[in-house]
């Protein structure tokens, strides 16, 4: 596995200046992260719900009862291109995690 930063090409999409893509529940659990700059919980929930507007309003719905996290994070790319984030990396830039409160983004 390689670690790098997510770039457009590795995202979904682009809001209020934060890059976010979701989590394809086959490989991990349901839910959507944002990078990029200056994250902060009101640019993060902003973000998502652009995101969600703008993707499906169906999202807002299957997300309501998910937790936001900030947490530092390391991205990993496979072989095959599939890439993994993972939370609390000492380091690493911040990432905003809208998922399940048993996520392991919410254990420190």
């Amino acid at each position: 596995m390689t670690a790098f930063a997510p770039t457009a090409a590795d995202m979904e999409g682009e809001y209020h200046g934060l890059l976010v893509a979701s989590f394809d529940p086959e490989i991990s659990a349901d839910g959507l992260i944002a990078v990029g700059p200056d994250i902060t919980p009101a640019r993060a929930h902003a973000t998502f719900a652009a995101y969600q507007r703008d993707v499906d309003s169906g999202l807002a719905e299957w997300t309501a009862g998910y937790r936001l996290a900030i947490t530092p994070t390391t991205f990993t790319r496979d072989a095959d291109g599939t890439w993994i984030a993972h939370p609390h990396t000492p380091g690493a830039q911040p990432a905003a995690w809208l998922v399940p409160s048993r996520h392991p983004a919410h254990s420190a």
